[in-house]
């Protein structure tokens, strides 16, 4: 056998429990970054539910990579929440489902039920109203809550469940259930739960007119409520016993208590109590003969109705309010709960990784002690080791250096390949001036070997010809000195886009076939900017130039500029391939071209994208593939 294979068994163990602890680590690091997001996102919800969509999502995608079930779970429930907020009920459905299959799976069984409770919600509440399915899952939220002793949370959904009877028409039933609930409460001494259930009782004896039983209810409900020090939850037990008064013909008492209701309501700017109220307010005045009164209460009530559409909605809004006010009361027990549950799953795994260092401390102690004992072999192979590092340092450096080397290369062939398009342009309008300086060359040397032979008039014409030539041929002269001035990006000067803009289209002439219809688009407000002439020009002549290539057979190009608030826009529209959605978020990248090998670097716009951003600018595609390409850049003003 040989004698170093335990060494080298000992060693492959060290170096596996090195990795599962560098992977521990790892996961570490993505469990923070979770529950960072989380935390941002659970601080901006009330003020920006979309806003703290966006951390959930992220958090989200954290979670789907760093394998841990529970608190992926946990983003689930967050982002199904969000979109419950927005009204996007079936996505928020969609995720609530996947948490509380987790939930349940780990054996979570509070989180659970809280799940449950919420699809329930979702059901009732939105604009959804499968009152069968809410039923449901609010009796087993119900079930669930009971059976872990959160009795709290278990009464809340026996509520629930009482709404959803009233809202269907079974009145007596919902009587009956939100008795069962009072009585739940009261043997758990939980005074906000008794307060609620009492006013749930109080208002559907009135529905069902039953105004004696009604008053008392609605009395001792105020009670509570009084105890609680809870004044929101006052005003709609106000006006009940309005109501319950109303219908026991005590005008003088059921004005005296809607009006105390009306009240609290403005004062709280509570909207839909003040509908409430004013509802109340109005009948009584009318069967008390006071008609002025009634009508301004009337106009008042109308008001508020603009915003406040049916009896239904309204009860609808009213339970949501006091489900999310006992909502605060039902948090606080639970919080308790889970976090006992999550401690001891994390203990578990703490002892678990506790037995593991364990481990691997014995075993670093084994390889400490055979390392000394082997001190010169090891420090000959460290030696050995140290040079093959320095050798592998070495040929790294070389490889960096050569890969510096290419991309310096390749950059120099992508302004090459500018250089070649204002080399091919200026060569175009010189030959076409020369031609027309020759042209006038030729009809003056035969006008002078044979005088008389040409008229005077075609003379002028020749000579303005001549004058256009010359004309021509200076200003592209004046272009290709401009071109060669631009020889950095630091300096800044006052440029004329649309000057700009015309100077790149005469230069790429040559290469814009007798098809494709270039149409420009000034805003003479636009015209002026302050920025660096070179990358400007660079930037347009990019984007030209892969319009012009994107077109095969006949196509528009359409460049127009636009005044913004601060900067100036510059649309570069083409008719032609497009870009295949799946690739257009890689057009930036360096090194990337859909062209064929070896008729592009890949560096157009990667060097585009950069000058952009030198510039303090923004650059965006938009392209459907067989409709065209939109680029839209900004830059400051």
């Amino acid at each position: 056998m040989n004698p170093a294979a335990p060494k080298n068994l000992i060693i492959s163990n060290l170096l596996f429990f090195l990795m599962y602890f560098g992977s521990i680590g790892a996961s570490a690091n993505q469990k923070i970054a979770i529950e960072r997001l989380l935390q941002v996102g659970d601080s901006i919800l009330d003020l920006s539910p979309t806003r703290a969509g966006q951390f959930y999502e992220q958090a989200l995608l954290y979670a789907l990579k760093e394998g841990d079930s529970t608190t992926l779970a946990n983003c689930y429930a967050r982002v199904g929440h969000v979109n419950y907020l927005v009204g996007n009920y079936y996505e928020a459905l969609s995720y609530h489902q996947n948490a509380l299959e987790i939930f349940k799976s780990k054996g979570l069984d509070s989180l659970a039920a809280e799940e449950i409770s919420r699809i329930g919600s979702i059901y009732y509440f939105s604009d959804l109203h499968d009152q069968e399915k809410a039923l449901a899952y609010f009796e087993d939220a119900y079930k669930a809550f009971e059976k872990l002793g959160l009795d709290e949370s278990a009464g809340l959904n026996l509520n629930y469940s009482g709404y959803v009877h009233w809202a269907n028409g079974e009145k007596e039933i919902a009587l009956s259930i939100h008795r069962q609930a009072y009585d739940y409460f009261v043997s758990n001494k939980d005074s906000l739960g008794m307060a609620t259930s009492m006013s749930d009782i109080g208002f559907t004896l009135n529905s069902l007119q039953r105004f004696d039983d009604g008053l008392i209810a609605n009395l001792n409900a105020l009670e509570l409520e009084k105890k609680l020090s809870e004044p929101i939850m006052m005003v709609p037990t106000l006006n009940n016993i309005g109501i319950s008064y109303q219908g026991l013909n005590q005008l003088d008492k059921s004005l005296d208590y809607s009006l105390q209701s009306l009240r609290l309501a403005k004062e709280r700017n509570l909207l839909l109590r003040q509908y409430e109220a004013t509802q109340t307010l109005h009948k009584t005045y009318q069967l008390m003969n006071n008609y002025q009164k009634a009508y301004e209460v009337l106009a008042f009530h109308k008001q508020l109705s603009d915003s406040l559409n049916s009896t239904d909605q309204l009860r609808k809004i009213l339970q949501l309010e006091i489900r999310e006010d006992f909502k605060i009361k039902q948090l606080e027990t639970e919080t308790q709960y889970q976090i006992a549950e999550l401690e001891l799953e994390s203990e578990k795994k703490s002892n678990k990784r506790l037995w593991i260092i364990s481990f691997l401390i014995s075993l670093l102690l084994v390889v400490s002690i055979i390392f000394l004992l082997k001190n010169k072999k090891k420090n000959k192979a460290l030696a050995s080791k140290q040079a093959d590092l320095k050798e592998s340092n070495t040929t790294l450096k070389s490889t960096l250096k050569h890969l510096r080397a290419t991309q310096t290369h390749l950059v120099q062939m992508e302004k090459m390949a500018s250089l070649g398009v204002l080399s091919a342009g200026v060569a175009h309008e010189i030959n076409n001036a020369m031609n027309h300086i020759q042209g006038g060359v030729s009809t003056f040397q035969r006008s002078l070997e044979a005088p008389g032979t040409i008229d005077q008039e075609d003379l002028n014409i020749m000579i303005k010809q001549m004058q256009s030539g010359i004309k021509r041929a200076s200003s592209v002269a004046n272009e290709l000195m401009r071109f060669n001035a631009m020889d950095n990006y630091k300096s800044l000067s006052k440029i004329d886009i649309s000057s700009e803009i015309e100077h790149c289209i005469l230069i790429l002439k040559p290469k814009i076939s007798d098809q494709i219809n270039v149409l420009t688009e000034f805003d003479s407000n636009a015209n002026i900017i302050t920025t660096n002439e070179s990358a400007l020009h660079q930037i347009l002549m990019s984007l030209l130039q892969n319009a012009i290539e994107a077109i095969i057979g006949p196509g528009t190009i359409t460049i127009s500029t636009e005044r913004m608030t601060s900067s100036v826009r510059i649309t570069i529209s083409d008719t032609g391939q497009g870009i295949e959605p799946t690739v257009l978020h890689q057009i930036y990248d360096p090194f990337y071209t859909t062209k064929e090998v070896g008729k592009g670097t890949g560096l157009g716009l990667s060097l585009t994208f950069n000058l952009v951003e030198r510039l303090a600018g923004t650059i965006k595609h938009e392209s459907e593939p067989g409709k065209g390409t939109r680029v839209t850049v900004e830059l400051p003003q």
